[in-house]
C-alpha cells in the first residue's frame, strides 16, 4: 500500500497489505519525511483509535488533525518507562498528564 497521512482505519496496526493507514503508520511515515506534516482523518479512521501496540513516538514537526472527530485513548504498558502499571482508558486533550497514567505519545522534535 501507498505510505500516507491520512488515516482511513481506527485500528492500531502496522501492516503494509491492508490497504489501510492506521494512525501508527501515518505517524511512522510523517517521521520519515522531512519538514512538517499534518495527519489528517478520513470517515473510515474517525471514531475512538485505541492504542495498544506501544507507544506512538513522533520525531518531527507534526500536526494531528481528528477535526474534533477523533478520540485517542489507549491501554499501554508502562512498565520500563515511568511507573508500574498499564494505562487504562486515556483521553486527554492538554498537556497536564493525568497523575495514574503514562503518555501515549513520546516527541523528540523541538519544532512544534
Amino acid at each position: 500500500e501507498a505510505n500516507s497521512l491520512v488515516v482511513t482505519t481506527t485500528a492500531d496496526v502496522v501492516d503494509g497489505t491492508d490497504g489501510q493507514t492506521s494512525l501508527r503508520e501515518a505517524i511512522a511515515y510523517a517521521n520519515d519525511t522531512a519538514g512538517a506534516d499534518t495527519i489528517t482523518f478520513a470517515a473510515g479512521g474517525q471514531g475512538t483509535i485505541r492504542i495498544s501496540e506501544g507507544f506512538l513516538f513522533v520525531t518531527d514537526a507534526l500536526t494531528i488533525d481528528g477535526g474534533g472527530a477523533v478520540t485517542i485513548s489507549g491501554d499501554v504498558d508502562d512498565n520500563d518507562v515511568t511507573t508500574t502499571g498499564d494505562i487504562t482508558d486515556v483521553s486527554a486533550s492538554s498537556e497536564d498528564q493525568l497523575a495514574d497514567n503514562a503518555p501515549l505519545f513520546f516527541v523528540t522534535s523541538s519544532t512544534f
